[in-house]
């Protein structure tokens, strides 16, 4: 779905249950009952550009919905969670901004070899980012480069971040934690690595990598907080070139219209589809017309 408005929406403003792949882009979610977009049992979905306001429970909860890619989403006075990603391994934050959550701006649970990178929390009333798992269901992941504080009525016991019990092999650095700083749990914890950051890059080096391509592209300099822009094209004849992502992969990709993120260096990989398939977005006017 893309460029769809979905305004006083039902229970969910987008629910998808089981097995399915999910591709939400540049869609308005208002004031739905619960969760904005809810996501159980979908592998490799993408959420990216969409505004949800006002959501009765979280702005976007992936429940068992691991390889999840979450960029550039703009969630705002969510009744629970801005994002909870639970038991969703492998998913990518990038570059979300989330103000005003009633409960933790991030929750990562029981969800390992996550990627939290150049998102900004702001005014939750919980934890603006937690890290937490059970036991025998850890919690890992990297947390480079984020803004992040808790509401100036939150009680001291949350944190703008907090390593819950059972967040396990972590590395956070480069993040920039505004009001009530950082927490390490004593519970199940290790392999946490932290860095404190008392500022963020203004700029960011981003590398090309032709991704099983021989390709000499010349690395660009970008602005954080700005668009990308101008990002390089590779015409190699006999594949057909769509785009740039984050991972070899192709799984998390990134765009002209995507905001670098607070970084100092990053490398983008070629994504290639094979010999003359393209790939498009099908947009669908739920009002008609």
């Amino acid at each position: 779905l893309r460029f769809c408005e979905l305004l006083e929406a039902g229970k969910f403003g987008v629910h998808a249950d089981g097995g399915s792949t999910v591709l939400l882009r540049d869609c308005t979610i208002d004031s739905s009952k619960s969760h904005g977009a809810y996501l159980a049992g979908d592998a490799k979905s993408s959420l990216m550009h969409n505004n949800i306001l006002g959501a009765g429970g979280s702005g976007i909860y992936l429940d068992q919905a691991p390889d999840a890619y979450l960029s550039g989403n703009v969630i705002t006075e969510a009744e629970a969670y801005g994002i909870m990603c639970k038991a969703s391994d492998r998913s990518v934050l990038l570059s979300n901004s989330i103000t005003g959550s009633a409960r933790q701006g991030i929750f990562v649970q029981s969800s390992q070899d996550c990627q939290v990178f150049g998102n900004t929390v702001r005014q939750s009333l919980y934890d603006a980012l937690l890290l937490e798992g059970v036991e025998g269901g850890e919690t890992s992941a990297e947390v480079v480069g984020n803004v992040l504080a808790v509401s100036d009525s939150a009680a001291p016991t949350y944190y703008d971040l907090r390593c819950g019990k059972f967040t396990v092999n972590t590395t956070i650095s480069g993040n920039l934690l505004q009001n009530h700083d950082y927490k390490q749990s004593k519970d199940g914890t290790s392999g946490i690595k932290y860095e404190e950051s008392k500022a963020l890059p203004d700029k960011c080096r981003v590398k090309f990598d032709g991704n099983g391509v021989s390709w000499s592209g010349e690395a660009m300099t970008c602005r954080v907080g700005e668009k990308f822009a101008n990002l390089p094209k590779i015409d190699m004849g006999t594949k057909v070139f769509s785009g740039w992502a984050l991972d070899a992969d192709g799984n998390c990709p990134i765009g002209d219209e995507d905001v670098v993120p607070p970084v100092s260096q990053m490398t983008l990989y070629a994504r290639w589809n094979r010999e003359g398939v393209s790939s498009y977005w099908i947009g669908f006017n739920l009002r008609g017309g």
